[in-house]
Order: structure tokens, then C-alpha cells, then sequence
């Protein structure tokens, strides 16, 4: 659970930067934070994929701040994240990947900058596909992403360069 746990506490805090401990404990379905949530923060802290801060992060009911730990997401766990989606999802496209990210709608700033990234790094290969444009005879050409088998094992095996 410890990888699945990282990986949903990852993802998580990609969506929602400056996540509480109440709303890590809830992507993790726990009614308390554990000490198993604790030391799987600790070591993506100690791994570069989140940061830790100390911040307001609620009020008192007589208005004073409560302050409590925060988590943000790193490049690396913007790119873990993004990688990890396009393994499990060979041949998305853009328009699975942005959903994914971003399922409230818009797109994140941050996923072109990793796209390339990634790409770079020989973690993914970049395609082409063409896709109807909602109930028209119109097509758009939209990116696919393909995983390599570096990018795999980076996945599978936790093994970042």
C-alpha cells in the first residue's frame, strides 16, 4: 500500500497544492493521519516530491488563525504524476491527459513544461492523432503520449534520473 499510498497522496496534492493533513488523511481514507501517511510524507519530502510548510490554514471560531502543515508539489511530482498516467494509459491524448490533471476543467500550467520534460528525458514519445470535434464533421489534431521503455521502468520501478 506504502507505493499506492505515495501515489495517492502524489496526485492529491498535484490537484489541491497546499493540501492539509485533514485533506492528505482523506485522500488516503483515514479517519486519522497514521504513522504509516506520516512516514510516506516524510519520504517524499526527503525524496524532492513534495514540499512541507507551516501556514494558516483555518481560523479559530473567535477568528484567530490556526496554523497547521501544508504540502506542494515539486516538479517531480507534477512529472511522476504525469508519467505514471500516460504508463498506465498507453497512447492517451491530450485531451485524457488534461482531464486527468485537471478534472475540474482548464489546463495546468505546469504540463506542457513537463510534457517536454519528459519527452527530453526519453520517458515519453509524442504523437499525433486526429479527433472529431464534438457532433461536426471538423477534426483537430491532438498530441498522443506513449511511454518508453525508460519511462516504465522509471514508473514501475520508482527510478528517476
Amino acid at each position: 500500500m506504502t507505493d499506492e499510498r505515495r501515489s495517492r497522496i502524489r496526485y492529491g496534492i498535484v490537484q489541491n497544492p497546499g493540501a492539509t493533513e485533514d485533506e492528505v488523511r482523506a485522500m488516503v481514507g483515514e479517519p486519522a493521519v497514521s504513522n504509516r501517511t506520516r512516514d510516506a510524507l516524510k519520504a517524499m519530502i526527503a525524496d524532492g516530491e513534495i514540499v512541507a510548510s507551516k501556514g494558516v490554514i483555518g481560523y479559530s471560531r473567535i477568528g484567530l488563525p490556526v496554523k497547521g502543515m501544508q504540502y506542494y508539489p515539486t516538479a517531480l511530482a507534477t512529472e511522476r504524476t504525469l508519467l505514471d498516467f500516460v504508463v498506465a494509459n498507453p497512447g492517451c491524448d491530450e485531451d485524457m491527459v488534461n482531464a486527468y490533471l485537471a478534472p475540474q476543467g482548464g489546463i495546468p500550467n505546469w504540463a506542457e513544461t513537463d510534457i517536454g520534460s519528459l519527452e527530453s528525458a526519453g520517458m515519453i514519445e509524442v504523437g499525433e492523432s486526429s479527433a472529431s470535434i464534438g457532433g461536426t464533421n471538423a477534426i483537430r489534431v491532438v498530441r498522443t503520449f506513449s511511454p518508453t521503455t525508460k519511462g516504465v521502468k522509471a514508473s514501475v520501478g520508482g527510478v528517476w534520473e
